[in-house]
C-alpha cells in the first residue's frame, strides 16, 4: 500500500516463518509478495522520509531533517555538514579542507571505531584526557584554532 509520502509501506518482520509454532505465517507473505511488485529507490524514501519527520517536528520550512543508512553515515554526513555549511565550494572540495577548519577534538575515553567515519572527511582528531583540566592556555588554543 502506498503511503502519504509517496512511498511504500513496511512490515516490521523479517521472517517468513512463526518462530514459536515453526509455521509459516501465510499473512506476512501475502504482505511479503505484495510488496515485492514495487519499487522505491532508497535515496527517494531517504528524502521522504526526512520530509516527514520534518513535518511531524514542525520544522521550519526550507528545513528537513537527514535520514541515513545508519549511524556511520550520519557522522559523516553531520561532521561534513559542519565543515562545510552551505558553502558549494567547500562541500565539492572535501576531504581536501583548504580554506576549513580541519581539527576535531576529542576525549580519549570517547574514541571508538566509528572515529574513521570522522576522518574520511578530512579532519585530524585532537585527542585530549578525560581529566584534563580546562585551562587559560587550552581555552586560548580553542579559540584560536576554531575561530
Amino acid at each position: 500500500m502506498r503511503g502519504s509520502s509517496g512511498t511504500y509501506g513496511f512490515v516490521r518482520s523479517n521472517v517468513r516463518w512463526d518462530l514459536r509454532e515453526g509455521k509459516k505465517n501465510p499473512e506476512l507473505e501475502a504482505v511479503m509478495a505484495q510488496a515485492g511488485r514495487h519499487f522505491v529507490r532508497i535515496p527517494d524514501l531517504e528524502v521522504a522520509a526526512g520530509n516527514r519527520i520534518a513535518q511531524m517536528l514542525k520544522l521550519p520550512d526550507g528545513y528537513t531533517a537527514l535520514v541515513t543508512a545508519g549511524a556511520a553515515a550520519a557522522i559523516q554526513s553531520g561532521l561534513a555538514g559542519i565543515l562545510t555549511g552551505d558553502n558549494e565550494t567547500f562541500i565539492k572540495q572535501i576531504p581536501d579542507l583548504t580554506g576549513m577548519k580541519s581539527e576535531v577534538i576529542i576525549q580519549k575515553s570517547h574514541r571508538n571505531p566509528f572515529d574513521h567515519q570522522l576522518r574520511t572527511t578530512g579532519i585530524k582528531l585532537v585527542e585530549i584526557e578525560t581529566a584534563m583540566i580546562v585551562s587559560l592556555l587550552t581555552c586560548e588554543y580553542l579559540l584560536h584554532s576554531f575561530m
